[in-house]
Protein backbone atom coordinates (compact mmCIF):
# COMPACT_ATOMS: atom_id res chain seq x y z
CA UNK A 1 0.00 0.00 0.00
CA UNK A 2 1.28 3.45 -0.91
CA UNK A 3 0.98 6.55 1.23
CA UNK A 4 -1.56 8.06 -1.18
CA UNK A 5 -3.71 4.92 -0.91
CA UNK A 6 -3.49 5.04 2.89
CA UNK A 7 -4.62 8.68 2.88
CA UNK A 8 -7.57 7.91 0.61
CA UNK A 9 -8.58 4.96 2.80
CA UNK A 10 -8.37 7.03 5.99
CA UNK A 11 -10.46 9.83 4.49
CA UNK A 12 -13.09 7.34 3.33
CA UNK A 13 -13.23 5.75 6.81
CA UNK A 14 -13.30 8.95 8.87
CA UNK A 15 -16.76 9.44 10.45
CA UNK A 16 -16.25 13.04 11.60
CA UNK A 17 -15.62 14.45 8.13
CA UNK A 18 -18.73 12.60 6.92
CA UNK A 19 -20.67 14.02 9.87
CA UNK A 20 -19.74 17.59 8.92
CA UNK A 21 -20.76 16.96 5.30
CA UNK A 22 -24.13 15.57 6.39
CA UNK A 23 -24.71 18.57 8.65
CA UNK A 24 -23.85 20.90 5.78
CA UNK A 25 -26.32 19.14 3.48
CA UNK A 26 -29.04 19.34 6.14
CA UNK A 27 -28.46 23.04 6.78
CA UNK A 28 -28.47 23.74 3.04
CA UNK A 29 -31.85 22.03 2.76
CA UNK A 30 -33.16 24.02 5.73
CA UNK A 31 -32.04 27.26 4.07
CA UNK A 32 -34.52 26.60 1.26
CA UNK A 33 -37.34 25.93 3.71
CA UNK A 34 -36.50 28.98 5.83
CA UNK A 35 -36.80 31.25 2.79
CA UNK A 36 -40.42 30.29 2.15
CA UNK A 37 -43.58 31.84 3.58
CA UNK A 38 -45.25 29.94 6.42
CA UNK A 39 -48.12 27.69 5.44
CA UNK A 40 -51.46 29.49 5.14
CA UNK A 41 -54.10 28.59 7.71
CA UNK A 42 -57.58 27.49 6.72
CA UNK A 43 -60.51 27.85 9.09
CA UNK A 44 -63.94 26.25 8.60
CA UNK A 45 -66.80 27.22 10.90
CA UNK A 46 -70.53 27.44 11.53
CA UNK A 47 -71.40 30.96 12.70
CA UNK A 48 -74.42 32.23 14.63
CA UNK A 49 -76.50 29.04 14.61
CA UNK A 50 -79.73 29.32 16.69
CA UNK A 51 -79.56 26.87 19.55
CA UNK A 52 -83.32 26.36 19.76
CA UNK A 53 -83.81 24.87 16.30
CA UNK A 54 -80.34 24.75 14.66
CA UNK A 55 -82.12 25.83 11.49
CA UNK A 56 -79.75 27.57 9.05
CA UNK A 57 -82.58 29.59 7.52
CA UNK A 58 -84.04 30.87 10.79
CA UNK A 59 -81.63 33.77 11.45
CA UNK A 60 -80.17 36.10 8.81
CA UNK A 61 -76.63 36.04 10.33
CA UNK A 62 -76.34 32.24 10.39
CA UNK A 63 -73.70 31.06 7.91
CA UNK A 64 -71.20 28.37 7.03
CA UNK A 65 -67.81 30.07 6.67
CA UNK A 66 -64.48 29.18 5.10
CA UNK A 67 -61.53 31.49 5.86
CA UNK A 68 -57.90 31.52 4.64
CA UNK A 69 -55.13 33.53 6.29
CA UNK A 70 -51.51 34.08 5.19
CA UNK A 71 -48.83 35.52 7.49
CA UNK A 72 -45.94 37.67 6.20
CA UNK A 73 -42.96 37.90 8.62
CA UNK A 74 -41.55 41.37 9.26
CA UNK A 75 -39.13 42.98 6.82
CA UNK A 76 -36.76 40.68 4.94
CA UNK A 77 -36.86 38.03 7.66
CA UNK A 78 -37.30 35.07 5.33
CA UNK A 79 -34.28 35.88 3.17
CA UNK A 80 -32.21 36.64 6.27
CA UNK A 81 -33.09 33.30 7.87
CA UNK A 82 -32.16 31.54 4.64
CA UNK A 83 -28.79 33.30 4.47
CA UNK A 84 -28.18 32.38 8.12
CA UNK A 85 -28.62 28.68 7.33
CA UNK A 86 -26.42 28.97 4.24
CA UNK A 87 -23.63 30.49 6.35
CA UNK A 88 -23.93 27.66 8.90
CA UNK A 89 -23.79 25.13 6.05
CA UNK A 90 -20.63 26.78 4.73
CA UNK A 91 -19.09 26.54 8.21
CA UNK A 92 -19.78 22.79 8.29
CA UNK A 93 -18.32 22.30 4.81
CA UNK A 94 -15.18 24.14 5.89
CA UNK A 95 -14.98 22.00 9.04
CA UNK A 96 -15.21 18.88 6.88
CA UNK A 97 -12.30 20.15 4.77
CA UNK A 98 -10.29 21.05 7.88
CA UNK A 99 -10.94 17.59 9.29
CA UNK A 100 -9.75 16.03 6.02
CA UNK A 101 -6.51 18.01 6.26
CA UNK A 102 -6.03 16.90 9.85
CA UNK A 103 -6.66 13.25 8.94
CA UNK A 104 -4.19 13.46 6.07
CA UNK A 105 -1.56 14.97 8.38
CA UNK A 106 -2.14 12.31 11.07
CA UNK A 107 -1.88 9.48 8.54
CA UNK A 108 1.35 10.91 7.18
CA UNK A 109 2.83 11.21 10.67
CA UNK A 110 1.86 7.64 11.55
CA UNK A 111 3.14 6.40 8.18
CA UNK A 112 6.52 8.11 8.67
CA UNK A 113 6.81 6.61 12.14
CA UNK A 114 6.21 3.10 10.76
CA UNK A 115 8.71 3.84 8.00
CA UNK A 116 11.36 4.96 10.49
CA UNK A 117 11.10 1.88 12.71
CA UNK A 118 11.17 -0.37 9.66
CA UNK A 119 14.33 1.41 8.45
CA UNK A 120 15.78 1.19 11.96
CA UNK A 121 15.15 -2.56 11.90
CA UNK A 122 16.94 -2.82 8.55
CA UNK A 123 19.92 -0.78 9.82
CA UNK A 124 20.24 -2.87 12.97
CA UNK A 125 19.92 -6.09 10.95
CA UNK A 126 22.84 -4.91 8.81
CA UNK A 127 24.86 -4.09 11.91
CA UNK A 128 24.01 -7.45 13.46
CA UNK A 129 25.61 -9.17 10.50
CA UNK A 130 28.72 -7.01 10.96
CA UNK A 131 28.85 -7.73 14.69
CA UNK A 132 28.62 -11.46 13.97
CA UNK A 133 31.64 -11.05 11.73
CA UNK A 134 33.41 -9.26 14.59
CA UNK A 135 32.67 -12.21 16.88
CA UNK A 136 34.17 -14.56 14.29
CA UNK A 137 37.21 -12.31 13.80
CA UNK A 138 37.92 -12.01 17.52
CA UNK A 139 37.45 -15.76 17.94
CA UNK A 140 39.99 -16.44 15.19
CA UNK A 141 42.40 -13.87 16.60
CA UNK A 142 42.05 -15.43 20.05
CA UNK A 143 42.57 -18.94 18.66
CA UNK A 144 45.72 -17.69 16.95
CA UNK A 145 46.92 -16.32 20.27
CA UNK A 146 46.96 -12.73 19.10
CA UNK A 147 44.31 -11.39 21.53
CA UNK A 148 42.85 -12.37 24.86
CA UNK A 149 39.48 -13.95 25.58
CA UNK A 150 38.05 -10.66 26.84
CA UNK A 151 37.73 -9.41 23.26
CA UNK A 152 35.66 -12.46 22.35
CA UNK A 153 33.38 -12.03 25.37
CA UNK A 154 33.01 -8.30 24.66
CA UNK A 155 32.07 -8.99 21.03
CA UNK A 156 29.46 -11.56 22.10
CA UNK A 157 28.09 -9.10 24.68
CA UNK A 158 27.71 -6.35 22.08
CA UNK A 159 25.97 -8.79 19.74
CA UNK A 160 23.50 -9.75 22.49
CA UNK A 161 22.87 -6.07 23.23
CA UNK A 162 22.17 -5.55 19.54
CA UNK A 163 19.68 -8.43 19.59
CA UNK A 164 17.87 -6.73 22.48
CA UNK A 165 17.89 -3.44 20.61
CA UNK A 166 16.37 -5.14 17.60
CA UNK A 167 13.58 -6.58 19.76
CA UNK A 168 12.83 -3.13 21.15
CA UNK A 169 12.73 -1.67 17.63
CA UNK A 170 10.27 -4.36 16.52
CA UNK A 171 8.08 -3.52 19.52
CA UNK A 172 8.16 0.17 18.58
CA UNK A 173 7.28 -0.75 15.02
CA UNK A 174 4.25 -2.71 16.23
CA UNK A 175 3.15 0.31 18.28
CA UNK A 176 3.56 2.59 15.26
CA UNK A 177 1.50 0.23 13.11
CA UNK A 178 -1.21 0.20 15.78
CA UNK A 179 -1.35 4.01 15.56
CA UNK A 180 -1.67 3.79 11.78
CA UNK A 181 -4.34 1.11 12.24
CA UNK A 182 -6.55 3.72 13.95
CA UNK A 183 -6.78 5.52 10.62
CA UNK A 184 -6.67 2.85 7.91
CA UNK A 185 -7.75 -0.28 9.78
CA UNK A 186 -6.25 -3.77 9.29
CA UNK A 187 -4.43 -2.61 6.15
CA UNK A 188 -1.80 -1.12 8.47
CA UNK A 189 -0.57 -4.63 9.23
CA UNK A 190 0.15 -5.39 5.57
CA UNK A 191 3.17 -4.46 3.46
CA UNK A 192 3.70 -0.71 3.12
CA UNK A 193 5.61 1.00 0.34
CA UNK A 194 9.03 2.36 1.36
CA UNK A 195 8.13 5.96 0.61
CA UNK A 196 9.26 8.92 2.68
CA UNK A 197 9.85 11.46 -0.09
CA UNK A 198 6.56 11.23 -1.96
CA UNK A 199 4.96 14.29 -0.37
CA UNK A 200 4.45 17.50 -2.38
CA UNK A 201 7.09 20.19 -2.13
CA UNK A 202 6.88 22.83 0.59
CA UNK A 203 6.08 26.36 -0.57
CA UNK A 204 7.94 29.48 0.49
CA UNK A 205 6.97 30.82 3.88
CA UNK A 206 5.29 33.98 2.54
CA UNK A 207 3.18 31.84 0.20
CA UNK A 208 2.07 29.62 3.09
CA UNK A 209 1.29 32.66 5.23
CA UNK A 210 -0.90 34.04 2.45
CA UNK A 211 -2.60 30.65 2.14
CA UNK A 212 -3.54 30.74 5.84
CA UNK A 213 -6.26 33.28 5.03
CA UNK A 214 -8.07 30.58 3.04
CA UNK A 215 -7.37 27.75 5.51
CA UNK A 216 -10.60 25.78 6.07
CA UNK A 217 -10.36 26.16 9.86
CA UNK A 218 -10.31 29.95 9.39
CA UNK A 219 -13.04 29.82 6.75
CA UNK A 220 -15.23 27.95 9.21
CA UNK A 221 -14.79 30.75 11.76
CA UNK A 222 -15.49 33.38 9.09
CA UNK A 223 -18.69 31.56 8.14
CA UNK A 224 -19.76 31.61 11.79
CA UNK A 225 -19.14 35.38 11.84
CA UNK A 226 -21.35 35.73 8.75
CA UNK A 227 -24.05 33.59 10.37
CA UNK A 228 -24.03 35.79 13.48
CA UNK A 229 -24.27 38.90 11.31
CA UNK A 230 -27.40 37.46 9.75
CA UNK A 231 -28.82 37.14 13.26
CA UNK A 232 -28.12 40.84 13.76
CA UNK A 233 -30.00 41.57 10.54
CA UNK A 234 -32.85 39.37 11.78
CA UNK A 235 -32.94 41.28 15.07
CA UNK A 236 -33.14 44.57 13.15
CA UNK A 237 -35.99 43.22 11.02
CA UNK A 238 -37.94 42.56 14.23
CA UNK A 239 -38.37 46.33 14.61
CA UNK A 240 -40.69 46.25 11.61
CA UNK A 241 -44.28 45.01 11.86
CA UNK A 242 -45.31 41.64 10.53
CA UNK A 243 -48.50 41.34 8.49
CA UNK A 244 -51.22 38.81 7.90
CA UNK A 245 -53.93 38.87 5.24
CA UNK A 246 -57.16 36.90 5.46
CA UNK A 247 -60.18 36.29 3.27
CA UNK A 248 -63.42 34.56 4.28
CA UNK A 249 -66.57 33.41 2.53
CA UNK A 250 -69.83 32.79 4.39
CA UNK A 251 -72.77 30.90 2.85
CA UNK A 252 -76.27 31.76 4.16
CA UNK A 253 -79.68 30.10 3.72
CA UNK A 254 -83.23 31.39 3.74
CA UNK A 255 -84.96 34.51 2.43
CA UNK A 256 -85.17 38.16 3.37
CA UNK A 257 -88.55 39.67 4.45
CA UNK A 258 -89.01 40.91 0.91
CA UNK A 259 -88.88 37.36 -0.41
CA UNK A 260 -85.48 37.53 -2.10
CA UNK A 261 -82.80 34.96 -1.27
CA UNK A 262 -80.27 35.99 1.36
CA UNK A 263 -76.88 36.85 -0.23
CA UNK A 264 -73.65 35.21 0.93
CA UNK A 265 -70.94 37.16 2.79
CA UNK A 266 -67.32 37.82 1.72
CA UNK A 267 -64.77 39.29 4.12
CA UNK A 268 -61.14 40.49 3.91
CA UNK A 269 -58.93 41.32 6.88
CA UNK A 270 -55.48 42.79 7.39
CA UNK A 271 -53.57 42.24 10.62
CA UNK A 272 -50.16 43.47 11.73
CA UNK A 273 -48.00 43.34 14.80
CA UNK A 274 -47.05 46.44 16.74
CA UNK A 275 -43.43 46.24 17.94
CA UNK A 276 -43.99 48.18 21.13
CA UNK A 277 -41.81 48.00 24.25
CA UNK A 278 -38.66 47.81 22.10
CA UNK A 279 -36.30 48.50 24.98
CA UNK A 280 -37.28 45.22 26.68
CA UNK A 281 -37.45 43.00 23.62
CA UNK A 282 -36.05 44.14 20.26
CA UNK A 283 -33.26 46.27 21.74
CA UNK A 284 -32.07 43.43 23.97
CA UNK A 285 -32.14 40.88 21.18
CA UNK A 286 -30.21 43.21 18.89
CA UNK A 287 -27.60 43.84 21.59
CA UNK A 288 -27.24 40.09 22.19
CA UNK A 289 -26.82 39.42 18.46
CA UNK A 290 -24.15 42.11 18.18
CA UNK A 291 -22.27 40.60 21.12
CA UNK A 292 -22.32 37.22 19.41
CA UNK A 293 -20.82 38.79 16.28
CA UNK A 294 -18.03 40.31 18.36
CA UNK A 295 -17.36 36.97 20.07
CA UNK A 296 -17.27 35.13 16.73
CA UNK A 297 -14.80 37.67 15.36
CA UNK A 298 -12.57 37.12 18.40
CA UNK A 299 -12.65 33.38 17.73
CA UNK A 300 -11.66 33.98 14.11
CA UNK A 301 -8.78 36.28 15.11
CA UNK A 302 -7.56 33.75 17.67
CA UNK A 303 -7.65 30.94 15.10
CA UNK A 304 -5.58 33.03 12.67
CA UNK A 305 -3.04 33.73 15.41
CA UNK A 306 -2.85 30.01 16.20
CA UNK A 307 -2.23 29.17 12.55
CA UNK A 308 0.49 31.81 12.27
CA UNK A 309 2.20 30.61 15.44
CA UNK A 310 2.02 27.07 14.15
CA UNK A 311 3.55 28.19 10.85
CA UNK A 312 6.45 29.91 12.62
CA UNK A 313 7.24 26.83 14.70
CA UNK A 314 6.78 24.29 11.90
CA UNK A 315 8.74 26.25 9.30
CA UNK A 316 11.65 26.79 11.69
CA UNK A 317 11.69 23.07 12.47
CA UNK A 318 11.56 22.25 8.75
CA UNK A 319 14.59 24.44 8.07
CA UNK A 320 16.65 23.17 11.01
CA UNK A 321 15.92 19.55 10.16
CA UNK A 322 17.00 20.24 6.59
CA UNK A 323 20.29 21.67 7.80
CA UNK A 324 20.92 18.71 10.11
CA UNK A 325 19.95 16.25 7.40
CA UNK A 326 22.45 17.82 5.00
CA UNK A 327 25.15 17.71 7.68
CA UNK A 328 24.54 14.03 8.35
CA UNK A 329 24.32 13.10 4.68
CA UNK A 330 27.39 15.04 3.57
CA UNK A 331 29.71 14.73 6.57
CA UNK A 332 28.74 12.72 9.63
CA UNK A 333 27.48 9.58 7.89
CA UNK A 334 30.47 9.22 5.49
CA UNK A 335 32.91 9.99 8.33
CA UNK A 336 31.31 7.42 10.64
CA UNK A 337 31.43 4.80 7.90
CA UNK A 338 35.10 5.48 7.10
CA UNK A 339 35.96 5.52 10.80
CA UNK A 340 34.36 2.09 11.28
CA UNK A 341 36.15 0.66 8.24
CA UNK A 342 39.57 2.02 9.23
CA UNK A 343 39.10 0.84 12.82
CA UNK A 344 38.36 -2.69 11.64
CA UNK A 345 41.40 -2.67 9.37
CA UNK A 346 43.58 -1.30 12.17
CA UNK A 347 42.29 -3.94 14.60
CA UNK A 348 43.02 -6.75 12.18
CA UNK A 349 46.57 -5.41 11.78
CA UNK A 350 47.17 -4.94 15.54
CA UNK A 351 47.20 -1.14 15.31
CA UNK A 352 44.26 -0.49 17.67
CA UNK A 353 42.41 -2.21 20.49
CA UNK A 354 39.01 -3.86 20.49
CA UNK A 355 37.36 -1.08 22.54
CA UNK A 356 38.19 1.50 19.88
CA UNK A 357 36.81 -0.81 17.20
CA UNK A 358 33.53 -1.30 19.07
CA UNK A 359 33.16 2.41 19.69
CA UNK A 360 33.58 3.06 15.97
CA UNK A 361 31.02 0.42 15.01
CA UNK A 362 28.46 1.61 17.57
CA UNK A 363 29.03 5.23 16.50
CA UNK A 364 28.35 4.26 12.88
CA UNK A 365 25.17 2.44 13.90
CA UNK A 366 23.91 5.38 15.96
CA UNK A 367 24.74 7.83 13.17
CA UNK A 368 22.80 5.78 10.62
CA UNK A 369 19.80 5.57 12.96
CA UNK A 370 19.88 9.31 13.65
CA UNK A 371 20.05 9.98 9.93
CA UNK A 372 16.93 7.91 9.29
CA UNK A 373 15.18 9.60 12.23
CA UNK A 374 15.98 13.00 10.71
CA UNK A 375 14.52 11.87 7.38
CA UNK A 376 11.31 10.75 9.09
CA UNK A 377 11.06 13.89 11.23
CA UNK A 378 11.59 16.17 8.24
CA UNK A 379 8.86 14.32 6.35
CA UNK A 380 6.59 14.91 9.35
CA UNK A 381 7.50 18.60 9.34
CA UNK A 382 6.61 18.72 5.64
CA UNK A 383 3.24 17.12 6.46
CA UNK A 384 2.62 19.84 9.06
CA UNK A 385 3.39 22.60 6.54
CA UNK A 386 1.16 20.97 3.93
CA UNK A 387 -1.64 20.99 6.50
CA UNK A 388 -1.23 24.77 6.68
CA UNK A 389 -0.75 25.49 2.97
CA UNK A 390 -3.00 22.84 1.50
CA UNK A 391 -2.21 20.40 -1.29
CA UNK A 392 -0.95 21.91 -4.58
CA UNK A 393 -3.55 21.99 -7.30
Amino acid sequence: MSLAQAEALALARDPLAARHRELAAGLQAESIADGELPDPTVQVGMLNFPTDTFDRAQEPMTQLQVAVRQAFPPGDSLAIQSRHRVALAEAERARAEARARMVRRAVREAWMEVWYWREAERVVEDSRALFRQLVEITARQYAAGRYNQQDVVRAELELSALEDRLTEIQTRQDTARAELDKWIGPAAGGPLAADVTGLPDVQARNAIEAALLSHPALRAESAVVDAQRQRVALARAAYKPGFSVGVAYGARSGYNPGGDERPNFASATLGFSLPLFRDKRQDQRLAAAQRRVAAAMRNRDERLLQLRRQLSADYAEWQRLGERLALYGEQLLPHARRNAETSLSAYQNDRTDFTTLMRARIAELDTRLRYQRLRADRAKARAHLLYLSGEPK
